[in-house]
């Protein structure tokens, strides 16, 4: 037991920090006394090097990027049932931000909406084949939402004669009204 020089309680020793300077080679503070006197000091600091300890520890993810995973992932597996009790409290309390966010992220990439939707689709009647080249796909659809275009399949997925590809190859972009007016009824090399 030691009494502590700021508080004047006796305490176990165990609430003191070493110090190789005093005899019984414990500081004369305890750890709760410390830690006040030292508060608004480290708050100070902490505001101070925020950016810079933010930098540092980028870099250091980054260099140990195996041991972060490793470390997350084993985290992760023990605490499973409690981040999933946790997210499905935050969902439930959330619902309106949660709207509000994908409100907010679907205007501004209506263009993955319509891709996915187009994609969904397409993969229910096996219109997309494996090798067809998504990015390029996505990229299409991008183009069509900034300039105001609509994206047509120049060979319909679906049509009494003939039915087409969900492929870059078989993309264009046209406007909504010829869109709208070619419907599934015209291609190229249509026979009369």
């Amino acid at each position: 037991m030691k009494v502590c020089n700021t508080c004047g309680l006796e305490k176990d020793v165990s609430c003191f920090y070493f110090s190789k300077t005093n005899k019984d080679g414990l500081m004369g503070i305890c750890k709760s006394c410390r830690a006040s006197r030292l508060a608004p000091y480290a708050k100070e600091y902490r505001e101070k090097t925020k950016d810079q300890r933010r930098l540092n520890k980028r870099a250091w993810d980054e260099k140990n990027r195996d041991k972060v995973r490793a470390d997350s992932a084993a985290w992760y597996a023990a605490n499973r049932e409690s981040v999933a009790a946790y997210n499905k409290k935050w969902m439930a309390e959330n619902k309106g931000r949660r709207r509000a966010s994908y409100e907010r992220w679907r205007s501004a990439n209506m263009h993955v909406v319509s891709e996915n939707a187009m994609r969904h689709y397409a993969s229910k009647i096996g219109a997309t084949p494996a090798w067809a080249d998504k990015p390029a796909i996505l990229r299409l659809y991008l183009k069509a939402r900034e300039w105001g275009f609509a994206v047509d399949h120049i060979v319909p997925l679906r049509s009494k004669l003939v039915c087409g590809l969900h492929v870059p190859a078989n993309l264009q972009l046209l406007t909504k009204q010829e869109n709208s007016a070619k419907s599934n009824r015209t291609w190229p090399d249509m026979p009369e």
